[in-house]
């Protein structure tokens, strides 16, 4: 497991293949034209059915483990065996939508000839571009160590190349909190350790202690795992904890078990975010065009910005600013205080009925969930997923207890779990945390699928918006 850094590689190769093929596809087109004189009938169904064929081979097999460790001979097998799975699952196709007419077998073998020899060529030159300019793609590992070995665990990490900076150090034999080591600064000791990771961004946690005392390491991976935090620990067995996902690799030159709450396949996820990125750019379009209409309704009513925008806490804990439709009169956060004794929710959510702080535009916005799509904004930066968990406020992280926070281990989403479960009927946060850590330990591309579908249904059916 390889963390970002694997998900980046998956999501640039897939990239790379996709440009590719449609790249090989346009040139054999044109070629076939400029020979031929013709042009191929239903080049637009040919274009479908083959990049139908690409996203299956892409879900359901996974060719692009291991791509930064492969020699020149090896990619070439790596490759090869790509191709022919695409070249079956392509023929698979053609027969069952029976298209066998509409895909010209000259164009189609110059394009598997082009695809084939291009993206050989294109994944050593990216291979290469990686090696020497990629690391671990702004991971943040924290390092759990004595005062002794620290500089020298430090060191190690960083030379292995893996990891670009180490974010902060947790000393567990001494006090040195607000100290460095290093350019490294000290962040918490052995008995803050927890509130620490709580409030900060930690995505990753290497434990490298001389003198093992299995209590306390279990109790940090059970802690950090319940977190979302992936922990990384020297190569030994732990008995007495169950429900985590074991994995053993090195991090620098440490042989180490790696402790996961959940486990995701970085090639889908690498999917995810292709997909993000493409309704992204469309969701973005939408909102532009919908500004034209609903910015006048919104000024008309109340004095304000036309967009309102909001510190929220994402992935791990990384903060970013959140975009809506302002829905609100423009003092909502200042008269919040006054309404909470109104709270309707059990715990660090804040929901009302009838709030009166939302103008009758906003009431209108939300019923339609209209006020959502400048999030595509978000989703099209990398700050959210078009589905994923519910982004909480500041306020709200600051009050998390422990376990809370593995509900951040993926990225906060447009929709999700909650919003199709009901939310208008949920009053518990503690059962806003399960659905959000039921959706994290069974992410597929099913689920996703199904959790949008609800949500077009909730949206034209108006169930769920308060």
């Amino acid at each position: 497991m390889s963390g970002r850094r694997d998900y980046a590689v998956s999501f640039y190769l897939i990239l790379l293949d996709a440009v590719t093929l449609a790249a090989s596809y346009f040139i054999s087109l044109n070629l076939f034209t400029l020979i031929t004189g013709k042009r191929s009938a239903n080049a637009e169904i040919a274009v479908l059915v083959i990049f139908a064929a690409f996203l299956i081979v892409n879900v359901l097999f996974n060719t692009n483990r291991f791509f930064l460790k492969r020699d020149r001979t090896e990619e070439f097998q790596a490759v090869l065996k790509l191709f022919v799975i695409f070249i079956a699952v392509l023929t698979v196709l053609v027969y069952v939508l029976h298209v066998m007419d509409e895909l010209s077998r000259i164009v189609s073998g110059l394009t598997a000839l082009l695809y084939f020899i291009s993206d050989y060529l294109f994944r050593l030159l990216l291979k290469a571009f990686l090696k020497k300019h990629m690391k671990d793609a702004g991971t943040r590992l924290m390092l759990i160590t004595t005062a002794d070995a620290a500089e020298d665990a430090i060191r190690n990490v960083l030379e292995s190349g893996r990891y670009s900076r180490v974010d902060g150090i947790v000393i567990t034999d001494r006090d040195m909190s607000g100290q460095q080591i290093g350019t490294v600064p000290v962040v918490a000791g052995r008995e803050t350790l927890f509130d620490y990771t709580k409030r900060s961004v930690v995505d990753e946690a290497l434990i490298l202690l001389p003198d093992y005392d299995e209590d306390y390491v279990t109790d940090v991976i059970s802690e950090l795992g319940s977190m979302g935090v992936v922990v990384h620990v020297a190569l030994q067995e732990f008995s007495s904890l169950n429900g985590f996902i074991r994995q053993a690799e090195s991090v620098g030159s440490y042989p180490v078990l790696s402790f996961l709450s959940s486990e995701q396949d970085v090639q889908k996820m690498a999917i995810k975010r292709f997909f993000d990125i493409l309704f992204g750019l469309i969701g973005s379009l939408f909102t532009l065009v919908l500004t034209i209409f609903i910015a006048p309704a919104i000024l008309i009513e109340s004095r304000g910005p036309v967009f309102f925008s909001q510190l929220r806490v994402g992935r791990n804990g990384r903060i970013f600013r959140m975009y809506k439709f302002r829905s609100m009169y423009r003092d909502a956060e200042e008269r919040k205080k006054e309404l909470m004794k109104k709270n309707e929710m059990n715990g660090l959510m804040f929901k009302m009925t009838d709030d009166p702080r939302i103008t009758k535009v906003g009431r209108f916005l939300r019923a339609t969930s209209l006020d959502e799509f400048p999030q595509f904004f978000n989703i099209l930066k990398g700050d959210m997923s078009l589905i994923g968990t519910r982004p909480p406020t500041i306020d709200e992280f600051e009050r998390y207890q422990e376990h809370h926070k593995r509900r951040l281990s993926m990225k906060p989403g447009l929709t999700g779990m909650w919003q199709v479960s009901g939310r208008s009927t949920i009053t518990d946060f503690e059962e806003v945390v399960r659905l959000d850590c039921y959706y994290i330990d069974n992410w597929s591309f099913a689920l996703d699928l199904k959790i949008i579908l609800k949500t077009i249904v909730a949206v034209f059916t108006r169930r769920g918006s308060k």
